[in-house]
């Protein structure tokens, strides 16, 4: 799925967003990690090259 910016959403069967791609700025961003367990949210964002640039896990009840 395409948004207004441009950016291309590849969504679960429940409907959330798991990632998003940036075709311009060749950036993929993982926005939940598919191996958690549900309360551990990740974002990776990789390079053109698919390297790991930059990686945030938020765990419950901390940032």
């Amino acid at each position: 799925m395409t948004n207004p910016r441009g950016l291309i959403s590849t969504h679960d069967q429940t409907g959330r967003v798991i990632s998003t791609e940036d075709p311009e700025q060749g950036i993929w961003t993982l926005d939940r990690a598919l191996f958690s367990d549900g309360d551990v949210q990740s974002s990776i964002t990789t390079s053109e090259n698919n390297t790991i640039s930059h990686l945030d896990t938020i765990e419950p009840g901390g940032v």
